[in-house]
């Protein structure tokens, strides 16, 4: 009973939700105009060659009054709103009111073959445009329940049935709406299905290739992506005609931090080390491990005396912070304004004034 439950009252995940209404409901409004392409070129032709008949005329116009609605829904992308869902559901039952109609105005003689528009429609209808379970279930049968109405109405045609047939003919429009319900059914959740491992397969590649550009212990940027940034933000500097800085820091006596407390501690404070940096800077700024304990920042949009700024905040912080087994550690870095360097040449250059903060004490960040 659970799987039968599951299976009617199709689950979509919270955050998908409106993005699903919105592409079920885009494709329905072309799927429509398709099909009233289709109905408006097959009535003219039925009012040409066959016979014409008031139904047929209104039919036609109904179409074309609906069709620039429709096209102006779907360029606005407002169907899945609840006055653009209406409008699909008025021409659907609009549909269905005129497969109805044969059976008052055509020949007694068609006899049964004037319910045969009606189930064509509702078969085209189930297999065509998307409908949610209750609302195609609700639908579906309503309109046996408008045939049951109609159908006392073929008695004058008596003449044409067996003893029985208007029973029968109930049962079977009943069956027919049943099995249009149930197609209905397998092709919305077969949509859903469809959206939802397409999404799962977004997200999947999506986190891989997240995980192809982060470093495995601190989840900051990895080298190679750092640089791939840092050649970005050149070519955006010179287009634009902006600047922006660069530093680049090193734990101050690491090997004796591995040494004295194990490699384990030590990756642990470069993982909180991270955690630091990514509280203290800016959204905007790119924070990467360039390898082993040396970290880089850019910063985008931004002059060199606001690196500085930044670089004295990390400092500061770093000192008042207890790492790992209390360990206390502290900071050397450069760091440069970008003036119209290559790539390599503005990492050596952020470098030489690391080298330099190192050799005149440590604990310390040197501009160039």
């Amino acid at each position: 009973m659970n799987k039968i439950r599951q299976y009617l009252f199709i689950q979509v995940p919270q955050e998908h939700k409106e993005e699903l209404a919105k592409k079920v409901n885009n494709e329905n409004l072309i799927r429509l105009m398709i099909g009233q392409i289709a109905l408006i070129l097959s009535q003219a032709v039925l009012v040409s060659f066959i016979f014409a008949h008031w139904a047929v005329y209104v039919f036609i116009l109904f179409n074309l009054i609906l069709f620039p609605i429709f096209w102006l829904v779907y360029k606005r992308n407002l169907g899945y709103l609840l006055g653009g869902r209406i409008i699909q559901y008025l021409y659907i039952i609009g549909v269905l009111l005129y497969s109805c109609s044969p059976i008052f105005f055509m020949s007694k003689e068609l006899g049964v073959i004037q319910v045969f528009p009606y189930l064509i429609v509702v078969f085209a209808i189930a297999s065509f445009i998307y409908l949610p379970p209750l609302a195609s279930f609700l639908l579906f049968f309503a309109f046996y329940i408008v045939y049951l109405f109609i159908c006392p109405n073929l008695s004058y045609q008596s003449q044409y049935f067996e003893p029985g047939t208007l029973s029968l003919l109930r049962a079977n429009i009943l069956v027919m709406n049943l099995l249009a319900w149930l197609l209905s059914l397998m092709v919305y959740r077969s949509k859903i299905n469809s959206f939802i491992d397409k999404r799962i397969i977004l997200e999947q590649n999506l986190k891989i290739k997240d995980l192809a550009i982060r470093d495995s212990l601190t989840g900051l940027f990895n080298h190679e992506h750092l640089y791939k940034r840092l050649c970005e933000e050149i070519d955006r500097a010179e287009r634009l005609n902006h600047t922006f800085s660069l530093i680049m820091i090193d734990i101050d006596d690491f090997r004796f931090i591995n040494d004295h407390y194990g490699h384990q501690t030590g990756n642990k404070i470069i993982a909180q080390l991270a955690r630091l940096l990514v509280d203290t800077c800016r959204s905007t700024d790119i924070i990467g491990r360039y390898g082993g304990e040396e970290f880089m920042i850019i910063m985008p949009d931004t002059p060199v005396q606001s690196a500085v700024n930044l670089a004295e905040r990390i400092r500061q912080a770093v000192q008042t912070t207890q790492f790992e087994k209390g360990v206390k550690i502290s900071l050397s870095g450069g760091l440069c304004q970008y003036q119209h360097e290559s790539a390599e040449e503005l990492i050596k250059k952020v470098d030489d004034q690391l080298y330099k903060a190192k050799a005149s004490g440590k604990n310390k960040f040197e501009q160039a």
